[in-house]
């Protein structure tokens, strides 16, 4: 699961150091987690309160992503 993730999660980090990169593979394998937690019971398809869920939980994640990376 994480060579799944780390090649993506490298590329969003800007190659920068492998902290940042595991930092986000850790949010992606939260977020999978999440929406496997909280998946609609009914074969419908996702709810409109699931996916504003997701939407808050992906833009706190674009903006976490945008933040510079801080001096180590």
């Amino acid at each position: 699961m994480l060579d799944q993730r780390w090649a993506p999660a490298n590329r969003a980090s800007g190659g920068l150091n492998a902290e940042r990169t595991m930092l986000l593979v850790a949010l992606m394998l939260a977020d999978s987690l999440y929406a496997a937690e909280h998946r609609p019971a009914t074969g419908g398809g996702p709810s409109a309160a699931y996916l504003a869920t997701l939407a808050d939980r992906l833009e706190g994640i674009a903006d976490t992503l945008e933040k510079p990376a801080p001096d180590a």
